[in-house]
């Protein structure tokens, strides 16, 4: 058990603070020279967003600014690209909002953490699995076989 838990002390840490979620919200991008782009969210939480085009970006670039409107909640950020992609056909790009208002950080909170019937039930495991969790953590340490880096979206309950 000593062992287990020095192993647990060597868990990989999380690449971001902020917790994202699974969460599609249609979203509008203004470029700074008026282009309008439409895409739907991927993967969102406080710090940035993974926006999924619907037509291929002609002039995205890393480190430029946009504004980022997300239609449903009638919430204006304004963000700066981090990174574009290709992901399953569709162009991505990864944003990180610049100056959020505390208005606007309530908002944003409030369509992350507070939709009714969003979280899923966790079923915990029983005795025996407890057991065999904890051997099949002392015999493959998620520190030396899984080390992902990449942000994973917590899944929500789709209503």
């Amino acid at each position: 058990m000593i062992s287990i838990a020095l192993l647990i002390l060597l868990d990989a840490p999380k690449p971001d603070i902020y917790e994202s979620f699974d969460l599609r919200r249609v979203v509008k991008l203004t470029l700074d020279d008026n282009q309008t782009l439409w895409g739907v969210t991927t993967i969102i939480s406080e710090a940035g967003a993974e926006i999924a085009l619907t037509k291929t970006p002609l002039n995205l670039l890393p480190n430029s600014t946009v504004h980022l409107e997300i239609a449903e909640e009638n919430l204006q950020i304004g963000a700066e690209i981090i990174q574009t992609g290709i992901n399953n056909e569709y162009h991505t790009i990864r944003v990180k909002y610049t100056s959020l208002s505390l208005t606007q950080h309530r908002r944003l909170v409030k369509m992350l953490f507070c939709r009714p019937g969003q979280w899923k039930r966790n079923k915990t495991p029983g005795e025996l699995q407890s057991l065999l969790l904890i051997f099949r953590i002392l015999l493959k340490p998620r520190i030396f076989f899984n080390r992902n880096l990449e942000v994973t979206p917590i899944a929500l309950a789709k209503l």
